[in-house]
């Protein structure tokens, strides 16, 4: 698997980033506690390396085209951080969204 291989790499250049995650969105979605009712709350596809270039851990920007929350003078466009550890044993991660 792609995302296995990449953070099983050290060093990763911004063009092994993209290739790896250029691809992949995140869908970020609700879930109603009383009825388990769920709603879509957006789409976030990969936009750029964000912190740690090179280095074991790594966090990566993932944002939303689109406002998910708009009235007038305000529109909410979240943005989502993946945060990585690369290791080359195998034993790289995914820690934290």
């Amino acid at each position: 698997p792609k995302l296995i291989d990449f953070l099983a790499k050290m060093n990763t250049t911004s063009t092994q980033d993209e290739a790896a995650l250029e691809g992949i969105t995140i869908t970020l979605i609700a879930i109603r506690d009383v009825d388990q009712a769920m709603v879509s709350i957006g789409k976030f596809p990969y936009y750029d390396h964000a912190d740690g270039d090179g280095d074991p851990d790594q966090m990566f920007l993932f944002t939303c085209r689109e406002a998910l929350f708009a009235v007038p003078g305000f529109n909410f466009e979240p943005h989502l951080l993946l945060e990585t550890r690369h290791d080359s044993d195998g034993d790289g991660e995914l820690i934290s969204l």
